[in-house]
């Protein structure tokens, strides 16, 4: 939750949201920047264990992370500074339907933060399982610089406090 010193940082980050015409020239929504990618795990890329191996998930998803900085920068390419967090929740097993979603949660003059949420889906029975998340930092090109990210629900305001932390605790630079 945030603290007492975000909570108006936020009230007035999200009060855009009443009108979006109020959105400046160089503000965007979170929930444009978010790209998604599914697969079906192939026996190819499996561990001694049997599982997808961590690294292949985290190629993955770095992929569709630069792919939504990319996106997002818009002049050019930005610059790939780290991973700030990986986080593997549950193991990936060959066979599995593997999704994963890129958003970008943060930006300021000296980084583009980019959250991507993978998850194991039940196609038949319709649910899902989260099994990683990864934060990646990349560096925006100089016309960019200035974009901001707005979030639109509580989950992407929580998100977008997420990267601020991490980008004030200047994780991954």
């Amino acid at each position: 939750p945030p603290t007492q010193e975000e909570v108006p940082i936020l009230h007035e980050l999200c009060s855009h949201k009443l009108d979006k015409k109020r959105l400046g020239a160089h503000q965007t929504w979170m929930g444009d920047t978010s790209i998604s990618s599914s697969q079906l795990m192939q026996m190819e890329y499996r561990n001694i264990h049997g599982k997808m191996f961590g690294g292949y998930l985290m190629r993955k998803a770095f992929e569709l992370a630069f792919l939504c900085a990319a996106r997002f920068n818009g002049e050019a390419l930005p610059e790939f500074i780290g991973f700030d967090d990986v986080f593997f929740l549950k193991p990936v097993s060959v066979g599995d339907f593997w999704t994963y979603t890129a958003r970008v949660i943060f930006a300021a003059h000296d980084s583009i933060r980019v959250h991507v949420q993978a998850c194991v889906e039940d196609v038949v029975a319709g649910a899902a399982e989260p099994t990683n998340e990864f934060y990646f930092v990349f560096r925006p090109t100089p016309l960019s610089e200035s974009r901001a990210i707005v979030p639109e629900t509580y989950e992407e305001a929580m998100l977008w406090l997420e990267g601020r932390r991490r980008w004030l605790s200047g994780g991954a630079e």
